[in-house]
């Protein structure tokens, strides 16, 4: 088991120069399992638009001077989220933005410009009302997608409402699957590899 190790852009009131030396040891600690930055990045349902930009654009540099992965969560701040990673990402970064449920011209965006960045797809792409993601699924090419839960949140069909869990992924790659009218192996093998590649 591997871990990303950052501020949640919801705790960013909580960043000082103490959290930015543990995540940066604990990220720069070759003999641990933390092999990423993050998640950080914007949340917009809530306020502390500021605070979050700056949290999210120090976490950026981070990752930046250690040659770390990033993770990204970007909610209801599409507009911010690139404008900020244009001005503060190396395009050759690697990056897993995760549970991506954005709109499919932010997911253009970002993969027309950050050739190792991945989209991570959640148990969202199961829903009834998923249908804006399985768009996103559909064109974005496979090396370019993530597996993931975002565990508590998001149990796919038919596990709805239940707590998820790693064990909930394979509902997922067989959505991918079924969208991208392939079979499930070939989605969980190019899905390890991208994995391997990003982290």
């Amino acid at each position: 088991v591997f871990a990303a190790f950052g501020c949640h852009p919801l705790s960013a009131h909580e960043w000082d120069a103490d959290m930015a030396s543990m995540v940066e040891s604990a990220v720069a600690d070759e003999n641990n399992a933390v092999v990423a930055v993050g998640e950080c990045g914007l949340d917009y349902h809530y306020a502390l638009r500021k605070t979050q930009e700056d949290v999210f654009v120090a976490q950026m540099k981070m990752a930046t001077e250690l040659g770390a992965p990033l993770v990204i969560h970007t909610r209801e701040a599409e507009a911010d989220t690139l404008r900020l990673m244009r001005q503060h990402l190396r395009k050759d970064a690697r990056v897993h933005v995760h549970c991506f449920t954005s709109s499919a011209r932010l997911a253009k965006a970002l993969l027309g410009e950050y050739p190792n960045l991945c989209l991570g797809f959640t148990g969202v792409c199961t829903f009834k009302n998923g249908g804006d993601v399985r768009e996103v699924v559909r064109s974005t090419p496979l090396d370019r997608i993530l597996l993931e839960t975002d565990g508590p949140y998001m149990a796919p069909a038919p596990h709805r409402g239940a707590v998820a869990h790693p064990g909930h992924v394979p509902h997922i790659a067989k959505k991918i699957a079924e969208v991208k009218g392939v079979r499930a192996e070939e989605v969980f093998a190019q899905c390890r590899a991208n994995t391997r590649r990003t982290y």
